[in-house]
């Protein structure tokens, strides 16, 4: 993992088995901070990465964490109109960092050997979504036990951040905003460990608009592995990075999410 002065790290998106380290690589003239947080928001490590010279971290359990540059970087929650005084956590650029409004972080996924290992998004069932005739009602798209994503009025957010998944399930995705909002794959490569070899993969499917007051689809990832889905319309790939568009509603949050795709269990 290299981070080189002022754009962010050469590796967004990291498939790392338990057991394993990850090692970051600073090529910068200042001591590079670290900081690593589950993608609820929980701090678990922080690094000093001195000039020109590395550090190491070991995961200890199985999860998706986001590292980031402390010095022009923060892991924030965003707060989620639900009633309930719900949170998502999301990069975002510090304000003072000379990098703004683009953030330098990543994304790893800390499995078994096979892919697993993390739990399951919770199967929601049938879901109460809102209907300006009815009010709350449920939906006749969510009918079936599945995970599902929403986003939220104002928030131009997606909740949750992250869904983990097994290969052929069902996910609902719903659009309560007033604004149209789009599903994408990634534009970043994933590095994962293949018996000892570092190799890559990328999304491959093809993304779509969700459109605005109740725009809804039902998507099926059959390969395992990690997703890490934007917005193209309210951020946009730059320098190992996702760059939010000043237009945004949520600027300068970046209008990301994970999806872990998970293998079927061996019959």
């Amino acid at each position: 993992m290299v981070a080189p002065d002022g754009l962010g790290f050469d590796v967004m998106n990291v498939q790392l088995v338990l057991g394993t380290h990850l090692r970051f690589d600073n090529s910068g003239r200042k001591t590079l901070k670290v900081d690593i947080d589950t993608w609820r928001g929980i701090r678990v490590r922080q690094l000093s990465v001195p000039a020109h010279g590395t550090a190491e971290w070991t995961p200890e359990h199985y999860g998706v964490y986001d590292y980031f540059n402390a010095g022009t970087t923060d892991f924030s929650g965003v707060k989620i109109d639900d009633g309930r005084g719900g949170k998502v956590y999301q990069v975002v650029a510090r304000h003072r960092s000379a990098n703004f409004p683009d953030p330098g972080y990543g994304v790893v996924v800390v499995t078994n050997r096979r892919g697993g290992g993390i739990p399951l998004s919770a199967d929601y069932g049938s879901a109460e979504v809102p209907d300006p005739r009815q009010g709350r009602t449920v939906h006749a798209f969510m009918d079936r036990p599945r995970a599902w994503m929403e986003i939220s009025s104002y928030t131009m957010t997606f909740k949750p951040w992250v869904l983990v998944v097994r290969a052929g399930q069902p996910i609902g995705l719903y659009n309560e905003d007033g604004m149209n909002h789009a599903f994408f794959p990634g534009s970043y490569p994933v590095m994962y460990d293949d018996r000892g070899h570092l190799r890559w993969y990328r999304d491959h499917f093809r993304g779509f608009v969700l459109h605005k007051d109740g725009g809804h689809r039902v998507v099926r990832f059959y390969r395992p592995g990690v997703h890490h889905v934007f917005c193209i319309l309210h951020a946009s790939p730059w320098r190992h990075t996702y760059r939010p568009h000043r237009m945004a509603g949520n600027f300068p949050y970046v209008m990301d999410a994970v999806i872990v795709v998970e293998p079927r269990p061996s019959v």
